[in-house]
């Protein structure tokens, strides 16, 4: 059975270029049987080479469908509709698009990453150890925020999505937050962990029923961070970050905090699979990659497999895998065998039965040529991946959109 491929993009590509014309020089192009489609989406700033509109686009996040008010009358958090999408629904014209061309549509948001909703509403954002809120962040132990991503991703069953793929419904990372991040102190890995970490109400009540002794934790949290902070010794010193060093921490308290973001995150997938029912469900999983460095460049930061860093995000692989029908991982790497072993590491941690789709960017800096391209489109077919999802229409060039039906063919996945 050949790879199955999608290639993503924007509400914005199709009102800037034409939905027909996107549709048909995706098909043509890359030969793909699906688009994917932000459905919602955070702040951003982005170069779009073949946009005959703009070469700049900028982003204050949105919703990109028209969302079904009802479902949102009682909640604190209500989605933020751009004004042309009040216009007309993009996502029900995509679909009606799409289906004359026989192409599948799936969908993809953006949950916990939203300066809209956690600046509009800093009791639902992330608040670190020193009570500061993150007002790039919403906390996923919220109620208010899980009730307002379970209506989102519920109302998302209406338009007949082949799948929808569920990203940043966990904890953040520090960086990759808000649009001008500055530090003028060195701040190692496990310093800007320690300051990732969520100590809201929420989050404290969940530690303390897992038993965690959290006024001591963040106190411990606090004191170690200011004094790394501030360039005198501490016990953060000579640390990795690692798994069973963190659980180690303040006499261990740590290591219950973290099983607490675990469950915290394992059960809002567990919700979210419920609220879309019978639309298949995957996680966007991309633990270590915006994190290890910048979204330009490549996801791989030489300290082991990104499966592996999925902890730092309050992710349990398996538990999350178990809960969704699938995994969706960013297979941003520089070159096929690195990617087979980013495949294996995570298919080592899946339940029997569930799939494995993985997101590629043809271009930059991924993607030197074509062949390179094509091999790991031959890893990814050896390794029974069920997805290739290509990022993004928008921003790569359509020389390189090319490559994608061309590496298909030369790879023998392209049906």
């Amino acid at each position: 059975m050949s790879l199955n491929a999608s290639v993503i993009l924007f509400a914005n590509d199709l009102a800037d270029e034409g939905f027909e014309h996107v549709v048909d020089t995706i098909r043509d192009l890359a030969s793909a049987q699906a688009v994917t489609m932000a459905c919602n989406y955070h702040h951003s700033r982005d170069v779009v080479p073949h946009n005959p509109r703009r070469k700049i686009l900028y982003m204050a996040g949105g919703v990109f469908f028209q969302p079904d008010p009802a479902r949102f009358a009682t909640l604190k958090i209500a989605p933020d509709v751009p004004a042309f999408v009040r216009e007309e629904d993009p996502l029900k014209r995509l679909v009606a698009v799409a289906g004359q061309r026989g192409m599948m549509v799936r969908g993809w948001t953006n949950n916990m990453h939203s300066t809209v909703h956690a600046s509009r509403h800093p009791d639902c954002s992330v608040r670190n150890a020193f009570g500061d809120f993150y007002i790039t962040t919403l906390c996923p132990a919220n109620p208010d925020v899980r009730a307002y991503v379970r209506a989102l991703n519920g109302d998302l069953g209406r338009y007949g999505l082949q799948s929808l793929l569920v990203e940043s419904a966990c904890f953040m990372p520090f960086d990759h937050g808000y649009h001008h991040e500055r530090s003028m102190v060195p701040l190692t890995p496990v310093t800007k962990f320690l300051l990732s970490l969520c100590f809201c109400a929420h989050c404290q009540a969940a530690g303390r029923r897992a038993g965690v002794a959290v006024d001591a934790l963040s106190a411990f949290v606090r004191d170690e961070v200011e004094q790394a902070l501030n360039g005198h010794a501490s016990r953060l010193d000579g640390q990795s970050l690692e798994f069973s060093q963190m659980a180690d921490l303040a006499g261990g308290e740590m290591a219950g905090y973290l099983a607490a973001r675990q469950h915290t995150v394992s059960t809002l997938i567990e919700e979210l699979a419920e609220a879309v029912h019978p639309v298949r469900l995957d996680v966007m999983e991309w633990s270590g990659g915006l994190r290890a460095v910048g979204l330009g460049m490549q996801v791989s930061s030489g300290d082991g497999s990104s499966v592996s860093r999925a902890w730092q995000d309050g992710t349990d692989i398996a538990q999350v895998a178990a809960a969704a029908d699938g995994l969706s991982i960013l297979g941003y790497v520089p070159d096929p065998e690195g990617l087979r072993a980013e495949l294996r590491a995570y298919r080592a941690c899946l339940p029997a039965g569930k799939s494995l789709s993985v997101a590629m960017r043809p271009m930059f800096p991924d993607c030197a040529s074509v062949e390179v391209l094509q091999a790991k489109l031959r890893v990814l077919e050896e390794e029974g991946a069920a997805w290739a999802d290509f990022y993004h229409y928008a921003f790569m060039r359509l020389s390189n959109l090319a490559w994608v039906g061309q590496a298909r063919a030369a790879a023998g996945t392209r049906p």
